[in-house]
Formats: structure tokens, C-alpha cells, sequence
């Protein structure tokens, strides 16, 4: 996993490029052609490389996972003033009942960035508890960041 801070490049699209174009960097490899976005059901795929990829955004920031292997990425900014233990009563798994906001976003992270990985509907992934393709991320106070797959992954922060 590499971890790359940016400022932020605009709408999604621009950030998808961009950080497909810092993987290829960071792997040595190289292309002049344009790198070409499609959507498929709402997914980011890189019509011209053989990379995986995934987008999240948040208040102010937004963050991209490339990597060789299909990939899912959310991020969060965790905010307070929430009844944690209800919402997670309401969406998670019975096990998964937590007061403390920043379980609760870990645990909201992993299934968002699984239902990218699964492209399963999202009251389905909040059901999930197994969390064994799934890495967190505690980088930077207050934000819960969260990448889902097997593969090797590069991600990029915008801010």
C-alpha cells in the first residue's frame, strides 16, 4: 500500500486520471495516451489500463484506490452529535453495536468500501461482518478511511 497526499484536482474524473497516472509513475510504467473513465452502474473503469479502481468522497476531500486487483475505497469525515449505538442497531449486524463514533465509521467504512469491492446493494453490505479483505486507515484525525480487496493498492488523498 502506498499513501500519496494531493490537492485536490477537481471533479472525480480528474482525480481518477490523476492518480492512475501517479500508479503507472510509481510502477514504472509509462503511456501517452489520455487515460479514458467509464461508468459502469455508477463504478469508475479505466476503459485503457489494466488497473482497478475506486472513488469516495467527503466533506472537503476525496480519495482513490488503484490497484491490480478489483478494489472498493470510502472515506469519512466522523463527525459527532449522532446516537452511534442507534444507527449501528439500525444498519449493522447484531454483533456490531457500538456508542464509540469512531468504531462506528470503521465499521461503516469497511462495508462501504465492500460493497465497492462486491458491487452488492448497500443494505446488503451493511449486513456483512466479515472484514478479511478489508484495511483501515487511522491517518489523519477525524477521518475514517477504509480500502477493500486482495490485490496491491495505491491511494490518494485530496484535499
Amino acid at each position: 500500500m502506498l499513501l500519496k497526499i494531493s490537492k485536490d484536482k477537481g471533479d472525480s474524473e480528474s482525480c481518477i486520471r490523476y492518480a492512475a497516472r501517479e500508479y503507472m509513475a510509481f510502477m514504472g510504467l509509462e503511456t501517452e495516451e489520455p487515460v479514458e473513465i467509464r461508468r459502469h452502474k455508477g463504478k469508475p473503469v479505466l476503459e485503457n489500463l489494466p488497473f482497478f479502481v475506486s472513488f469516495s468522497h467527503t466533506a472537503g476531500m476525496k480519495a482513490c484506490a488503484v490497484s491490480d486487483k478489483e478494489v472498493g475505497i470510502d472515506v469519512e469525515r466522523m463527525t459527532g452529535g449522532k446516537d452511534f449505538a442507534a444507527l449501528s442497531k439500525r444498519f449493522f449486524a447484531g454483533g456490531e453495536i457500538t456508542g464509540k463514533r469512531g468504531e462506528f465509521y470503521k465499521l461503516w467504512t469497511a462495508k462501504e468500501a465492500l460493497k465497492k469491492l462486491t458491487d452488492i446493494p448497500l443494505i446488503d453490505a451493511l449486513r456483512l461482518s466479515d472484514y478479511s479483505k478489508v484495511r483501515h486507515f487511522d491517518i489523519i484525525e477525524g477521518i475514517s478511511l477504509s480500502v477493500a480487496g486482495e490485490g496491491k493498492f495505491f491511494i490518494v488523498l485530496f484535499f
